[in-house]
């Protein structure tokens, strides 16, 4: 997730500490409108900065991606 903090951090000139406020309440909001079983895939890949070398997780990453895009 730093990764992420990082990213919005630079793109809207907020500090990290705000940047890491406002995607905590985010991922809040996604996870009451997804499944447990999505949450649990959200949180999987929030905690792998992007799957790295565990396929499993960049299939996730993949899985979320095309889910989460239905809601924005």
């Amino acid at each position: 997730m730093e990764e992420l903090v990082e990213i919005v951090a630079s793109k809207t000139g907020i500090s990290q500490d705000q940047a890491r406020t406002a995607i905590q309440a985010v991922i809040t909001h996604l996870e009451s409108k997804m499944s447990p079983a999505m949450a649990g895939i959200l949180n999987t890949v929030l905690a792998s900065e992007g799957g790295g070398a565990n396929p499993a997780v960049g299939e996730a990453e993949s899985l979320l991606k095309s889910v989460v895009g239905k809601f924005l």
